[in-house]
Parts: structure tokens; C-alpha cells; sequence
């Protein structure tokens, strides 16, 4: 049986068609949706996830884009690790902004560039600010840490932290 042949959509080179566009390799496709703009980045301009983060399906299953940039480009990622961005942008796949890092350092990561969420902002937040400054007022004029969180329906650990700034350090 004679295969019909078709020029890859991203290098030109000859293939079978997989899908309805044409492409040699499973790294024609992903560079087929880059776009690279001035701060070196290169936007993934295909599909997002509800994270903000490209995505692309391939052998059944849905990977995330700068994951799969960085097995193309750099190699296996490590069991239990995660690919971090260097430069703080979801939608960049380009693998010298990628890095391998552990949840731990995501997180500082996120709080370092000021991408955290925090006080009121936060989903669970049963305070706001000001509730926050009558706390620590309250609790320097001598009243109890637990009168206190009976006072705005939350546990006397929760009072604790906010008047040693272990949360809320912000205000």
C-alpha cells in the first residue's frame, strides 16, 4: 500500500497526516503555536487550562505546555519535581526560562514576586484589615485571645498567630 505524504505545517519536511494540519513531530506542533516576543519569552498561543497555563493534548492525554517544553528541550523531569518559571509568566514555554524546583520553592517563588495571595484576598478569609487592627488593639488592651475570637467567630489559634504576625503580616 503506497502512504501519501505531506509537507510538515512548521519545517516543510514530508510526513504522514495525523490530523487535519500536517506536521512531522510532536515538536513541529508545539512550535507551530509559539510565539516569541522582546523579553525573550515565547508565549504559547494554542489552548490554556483553567490555571492560565498552556496545555496540548497528545497520546490521549493533556499535558501542560511548559512541561512538555521542557522534556523537548531540556529532558525528563524528575519523579515528585515541578517545572518553575524563571520569569514569572504562565504562558511561556521557552526553556531557558524553565527550571526544575520543588513544590517548597514554587511556593517562595510566588511569594518572592509578590504573586501570593493574601489577607482578605484569600478564599477561606473570614477577617478583613480593619478587623485585624481591632484584633491586635484589642489584644494590647489586655483582652483575652479567646474573648477576642469569640468576638469575631474564629479560634483562639487564629488570634494567636495575627498578634505574634505569624499571619497577616502585611498589616
Amino acid at each position: 500500500m503506497i502512504k501519501k505524504l505531506f509537507d510538515c505545517t512548521t519545517c516543510g519536511q514530508l510526513c504522514e497526516r495525523k490530523t487535519s494540519i500536517v506536521y512531522c513531530s510532536l515538536l513541529c506542533r508545539f512550535k507551530n503555536n509559539i510565539t516569541k516576543i522582546s523579553n525573550d519569552c515565547w508565549h504559547w498561543t494554542g489552548r490554556f487550562d483553567e490555571d492560565g497555563y498552556g496545555k496540548i493534548n497528545y497520546a490521549k492525554k493533556t499535558k501542560r505546555t511548559h512541561r512538555l517544553s521542557y522534556e523537548l528541550h531540556v529532558g525528563p523531569i524528575p519523579e515528585k519535581l515541578l517545572v518553575l518559571h524563571k520569569c514569572h509568566d504562565r504562558k511561556c514555554v521557552n526553556p531557558d526560562h524553565l527550571k526544575i524546583g520543588t513544590n517548597d520553592e514554587n511556593m517562595s517563588d510566588m511569594v518572592e514576586a509578590g504573586r501570593s495571595v493574601r489577607g482578605s484576598a484569600t478564599h477561606s478569609a473570614k477577617l478583613n484589615q480593619l478587623d485585624v487592627l481591632e484584633i491586635r488593639n484589642l489584644r494590647k488592651q489586655n483582652f483575652t485571645q479567646q474573648s477576642i475570637a469569640d468576638k469575631y467567630n474564629v479560634s483562639q489559634f487564629a488570634i494567636a498567630q495575627i498578634v505574634n504576625n505569624k499571619t497577616w503580616k502585611h498589616i
